[in-house]
């Protein structure tokens, strides 16, 4: 069922409490965690791991827009962390892409979709199986074209229990909306010329004709409102966002120990 994320994600407020004194910060924080490799499970593929401080129970994989991992992500993995997650940011381009290309579209033809695939799934094993995590719910957020990676990994890997797109084109093919199983939320921008509102329409008419779980939040904002780079940055709204993608992943992923 397709609702207004206003409507819809409606947590324990001290969910909202915590959310709202710690997002500003963990968005600006110098990042804590470090670069790695997924080992056993990808050999060299790099990945930028946050742990949390507590026991996990949940893993949220992170995959970066054009640009790669970038300071942005590595500050969400934190933040994701900070939220008892295991944050594990994919480098799609496998090392490729020089930090801080100039022109990082011109490497975006080096991720081939069997690779792509490939490494997330990987991923999925690394936070499933290895000793040092071993989670039992999986979350995947993605941003532009990372958004649409995200997409295709729930379509192809119906273990992953939630999904997060910040402005990423929605699938057209109904083959692939019908295969979308895995609860989403997504986040838009009216103004967002590469993505027309109403193309955003269709994909919640889609979503809720086919009666699945999805929240769409859509922001009066225009490209890359979300990212403290861009000259199109709204903190207030990029903020707000955060915290319902917080929200979503606490209610669909995160595990509560029970106390004996």
């Amino acid at each position: 069922m397709v609702r207004k994320a206003s409507q819809c994600i409606c947590f324990a407020a001290w969910w909202w409490m915590v959310a709202l004194f710690a997002l500003p910060c963990a968005l600006a924080q110098t990042p804590r965690g470090k670069m790695s490799t997924l080992g056993d499970f990808g050999n060299a593929t790099p990945v930028y791991l946050a742990l949390p401080n507590t026991p996990p129970t949940s893993g949220i994989i992170l995959i970066h827009d054009k640009r790669g991992i970038t300071k942005q992500t590595k500050n969400w993995s934190e933040l994701l962390a900070t939220f008892g997650h295991v944050a594990l940011a994919v480098d799609l381009y496998e090392g490729k892409m020089p930090e801080n290309a100039p022109q990082p579209e011109q490497y975006a033809g080096s991720i081939t979709p069997t690779a792509a695939m490939r490494n997330l799934s990987n991923a999925i094993r690394y936070l499933k199986e290895d000793p040092s995590v071993q989670v039992k719910k999986i979350g995947v957020i993605g941003w532009g074209t990372g958004g649409a990676w995200a997409l295709r990994l729930c379509i192809e890997n119906p273990t992953v229990d939630a999904c997060v797109i910040y402005q990423t084109m929605p699938p057209r093919n109904p083959f692939e909306i019908d295969r979308l199983n895995t609860p989403l939320f997504g986040i838009y921008g009216k103004k967002d010329p590469t993505i027309p509102v109403a193309v955003v329409d269709l994909f919640q008419d889609a979503l809720a004709a086919r009666k699945k779980m999805a929240f769409v939040a859509k922001y009066d904002a225009g490209t890359s409102f979300s990212d403290p780079t861009s000259s199109h940055y709204d903190q207030g709204m990029a903020e707000d966002a955060a915290r319902r993608a917080v929200d979503f992943f606490q209610r669909y992923i995160k595990i509560v120990p029970v106390t004996q």
